[in-house]
């Protein structure tokens, strides 16, 4: 995968983990000073990974969230059952929800 050689892919690709931590504490001050999520928000989660825990524990910071569950997949939704994963995000784009409230 060329997209994955060289030091500057590699360094732009572990970014996102070295931000963690700081993303963290600015979420929580975001939230502890009633930072919410007010629009209609989707949350994904493989049948056998999160499933629908992941839209439960967002419910306090966006209290409209569904829960999209993608049967047959674990952590990867979208490399492990793509053509779910469609079906589970099209209705909730598109205002058909399928999604659970």
């Amino acid at each position: 995968m060329a997209s994955y050689s060289g030091t500057a892919a590699l360094k732009a690709g572990f970014e996102h983990y070295r931000t963690l931590l700081d993303d963290g504490q600015t979420n929580k001050a975001w939230y502890a000073a009633g930072g919410r999520l007010r629009m209609p928000t989707l949350a994904v989660g493989g049948e056998h990974a999160v499933g629908s825990r992941l839209a439960e524990a967002l419910r306090d910071v966006a209290p409209a969230v569904a829960a999209g569950v993608v049967p047959g997949s674990g952590h990867f939704v979208a490399e492990e059952n793509p053509e779910a994963l469609l079906a589970v995000i099209t209705p909730f784009l598109t205002g058909t929800n399928g999604a659970d409230r």
